[in-house]
């Protein structure tokens, strides 16, 4: 069935939903089940025909809308915002982990809400130009089957369902690239990239708009299959009003007074108007023992309204009317804010609501914080040794002083915690096979690093401060950013007490004092002047390590004492942040090996040897070939050279990449896992079987 959609109807849809509409800003809509006539991308017009079709998780068949409501003009792309049935296939043995269905709502800054907007950055392992979401999203798993319904799993949590390229163009062919995350078709653009660059087809007409102004969040509403052709066909007059995640008002408020009435935790003691997680997972408890599993959708209209006994009205006209009616005395937000940082009991991200940005504000660890009762760090009498104290604890050793003299720039010094230090943390792909195999196909990048070990830390050379088992740098913010908006987000109550100066402010990590905040994720310079390239991240390496050097007074800084320890004791007293190392430990190895496997594509004589790139390739021989692009791509060449060999592993062995003889630590840590010599990597399914 042929429609039209406008401004007009957008509006509609959104007040019969009871959203906020952004002001004179660039919104995304996902409609699901429905394409544009014009399939290429369109330019910015008063409105567009649009072609009601079913969700079938094959093609494409939803409608990305740009929409700019302070032109009242919208551009419309062919895209899905479900994952390809084969995704959902792959991950049902997993019990649906890392493939999911958001659910339909607001995503955006609702007053009195955590801040759930899409920022410009760069997607997934292979760091394409997208829009990122690093907030808890409110999601189905399924684990049963490839169908998403009522009895699925809920769950509202960190799933990084960024909007990205399809990387297909074509909606007729059953194929497009998503795990769940709302995508565009087109071709994405190189990896790594900071501006526009290789993309094509109508993702780049998609990108290019946004990434034009200087608008840094955009707000995503999804609606589900047929809202958009209903609410052109009735009317706002005509259709009934329905609230669901990001909904906000007197509709909300009625819902969860209902809710609340027969039981069903609505997350605060009395109705507040504001449709967050906890009104969702109790309206999905409702629906699916009222209607069951089919009739679940978390979205409440007249029947289930109807079955909780609450008034509701029947149509736009309806609502309205109520609207403008005295208040039946229940407590409506209207003008409802966060506190000062923009937590709430939902969500770590935070935005800058009561915070000014400040760009010349000084970046410094507080040396005076103590994250545990009796905190101190204490230099050990007449050595060059230092040690972490506590009330109730024996003292934990830091590390010690050390000077290296291997770069033509000059001598480096800071502090040393070796992987021989005591107390050790071992990493051991044992304890963390929720991840399947890949912590044994990381595990030789780790030994080379670290001996496999998280207590390792280096504060003498020129990335300032690395930390962890894989040893993740402050110079490289690709690798190193991630970490930390991660354990922002995740574990907000333990990053506030180890790390309570930094905050993900719109999506970015910032330092925050007083009042003000300053963005650590500009690429420049380091602050202590001295040897810096173009992908350095200056603020970020201040902040752990301010002097690289220390030319003056030979000792390292308090800061760098301090940043160590608290990096030291946050990673052995909490295994849900050891967790989220090896998760962005396995992120960074994935980007490692989308590399490798790009250069053996594009080598002829490589592919000659091996067609279908890593696809198939023994983990083996795979585990000491990706550890080579993460101590820098410029190893790549040599891997690619051994690979032509008739003894690969031998050959990567004794190639000599990487500082230190790493390529044989490599090697050490391969023998150490047996397992690898029976797996091989399955491209298709993006992991080692």
């Amino acid at each position: 069935m042929k429609f039209t959609i406008t401004d007009d109807i957008l509006r509609e849809m959104c007040r019969l939903s009871s959203f906020l509409i952004p002001e004179d800003q660039l919104v995304f809509v996902a409609l699901r089940g429905c394409q544009p006539i014009e399939m290429g991308g369109t330019t910015f017009r008063a409105s567009h025909d649009l072609n009601t079709t079913s969700l079938d998780y094959r093609h494409m068949r939803c409608t990305i809308v740009q929409w700019h409501t302070g032109s009242e003009k919208l551009a419309v792309y062919v895209g899905s915002s479900v994952p390809h049935i084969s995704a959902v296939a792959k991950k049902i043995s997993n019990n649906g982990n890392g493939v999911n269905r958001l659910c339909s709502g607001f995503f955006g800054k609702v007053p009195g809400l955590s801040d759930h907007s899409y920022v410009k950055g760069n997607h997934g392992y292979d760091r394409h130009l997208a829009f990122r979401n690093e907030t808890k999203l409110p999601v189905l798993r399924t684990g049963d089957d490839t169908d998403y319904e009522g009895d699925d799993r809920y769950e509202y949590e960190v799933v990084y369902d960024n909007l990205h390229c399809a990387r297909q163009s074509n909606e007729t062919i059953d194929d497009y690239d998503s795990f769940g995350c709302v995508v565009v078709a087109g071709k994405e653009g190189d990896h790594s990239a900071t501006t526009l660059s290789s993309e094509a087809g109508p993702w780049k007409k998609f990108l290019k708009t946004a990434y034009d102004l200087d608008q840094r969040r955009f707000v995503l509403i999804v609606f589900e299959e047929n809202e958009a052709m209903r609410t052109a066909e009735l009317g706002f007059e005509k259709r009934a009003p329905t609230v669901r995640f990001g909904s906000r008002g007197i509709l909300v408020n009625r819902l969860q007074t209902g809710l609340a009435a027969k039981g069903y935790a609505i997350g605060s003691t009395v109705p507040d108007g504001l449709f967050g997680s906890y009104t969702v997972k109790a309206l999905r408890q409702f629906q699916f023992e009222t209607f069951g599993k089919r009739s679940t959708d978390m979205i409440c209209g007249p029947l289930t309204a109807e079955m909780l006994g609450i008034d509701w009205p029947a149509n736009g006209t309806a609502f309205e009317t109520m609207l403008t009616a005295p208040t039946d005395g229940a407590a409506v937000p209207e003008d409802i804010s966060p506190d000062h940082f923009g937590a709430t009991a939902e969500a770590g991200t935070i935005d800058s609501h009561g915070l000014t940005m400040d760009p010349t504000l000084k970046i410094a660890l507080d040396t005076s914080h103590d994250p545990l009762p009796g905190w101190s760090v204490r230099k050990r009498p007449n050595k060059e040794k230092w040690d972490i104290r506590f009330d109730g604890g024996e003292p934990v050793y830091l590390g010690y002083f050390f000077e290296y003299n291997g770069y033509s720039t000059g001598p480096m010094r800071g502090l040393a915690r070796t992987n021989g230090s005591v107390p050790k943390l071992p990493y051991d792909p044992g304890d963390w096979t929720e991840f399947g195999s890949w912590p044994e196909l990381i595990y030789p990048t780790a030994w080379a690093e670290s001996n496999a070990n998280f207590a390792v830390i280096n504060a003498w050379d020129r990335a300032a401060m690395t930390f962890g088992f894989i040893q993740l740098a402050a110079h490289t913010g690709d690798d190193f950013l991630p970490l930390f908006r991660r354990l922002i987000t995740e574990l907000p109550e333990e990053a506030e007490k180890w790390f309570p100066e930094l905050r993900v402010i719109d999506g970015v990590l910032c330092f925050v004092k007083g009042g003000s905040y300053r963005s650590l994720e500009n690429t420049g310079p380091p602050a202590d002047g001295g040897y810096s390239a173009s992908y350095y991240h200056g603020d970020l390496m201040a902040f752990f390590n301010p002097d690289r050097y220390h030319k003056t007074d030979k000792k390292p800084d308090n800061e760098e004492l301090h940043a160590a320890a608290r990096w030291l004791m946050f990673t052995m007293t909490s295994e849900p942040m050891r967790r989220i190392q090896v998760a962005g430990s396995i992120d960074n190895l994935k980007s490692s090996l989308s590399k490798l496997h790009r250069a053996m594509q594009n080598d002829s004589q490589v592919r000659n040897k091996y067609p279908s790139g890593v696809d198939g390739m023994r983990c083996d021989l795979l585990s000491m070939a990706i550890a080579a692009p993460h101590l820098g791509e410029g190893n790549i060449p040599k891997i690619l050279r051994a690979l032509l060999k008739n003894d690969p592993v031998e050959a990567i062995r004794t190639s000599g990449y990487g500082p230190g003889g790493r390529a044989q630590n490599t090697y050490d840590g391969m023998k150490k896992r047996p397992i690898l010599r029976n797996l091989v990597y399955d491209l298709a399914t993006g992991k080692p079987v």
